[in-house]
């Protein structure tokens, strides 16, 4: 590689993204930290799979959401796996 060569990451269909979540819900819908920017990001690249890492208490019921909100492939806590 060249000295001025980018060297940023560019994710493909085997890259494994974690998302970070302040809540989640059992329909796997999220909430974030506010900015949207894991939203952006995740609707503009061809990423593998999106995995969601929490306590078990972050997981509600039901949980606000919206057409633009993505959300993990998996939910993974101490106590469960949710698909």
């Amino acid at each position: 590689m060249n000295v001025g060569e980018d060297f940023r990451a560019r994710p493909n269909n085997s890259t494994l993204i974690i998302i970070p979540g302040a809540a989640f819900d059992k329909e796997k819908h999220r909430i974030g930290y506010g900015a949207g920017f894991y939203d952006k990001y995740l609707s503009k690249s061809n990423v593998g799979d999106r995995i969601a890492l929490a306590f078990d208490f972050q997981v509600l019921d039901r949980i606000p959401f919206n057409e633009y909100d993505i959300k993990p492939d998996i939910i993974i806590t101490e106590k469960e796996i949710i698909y």
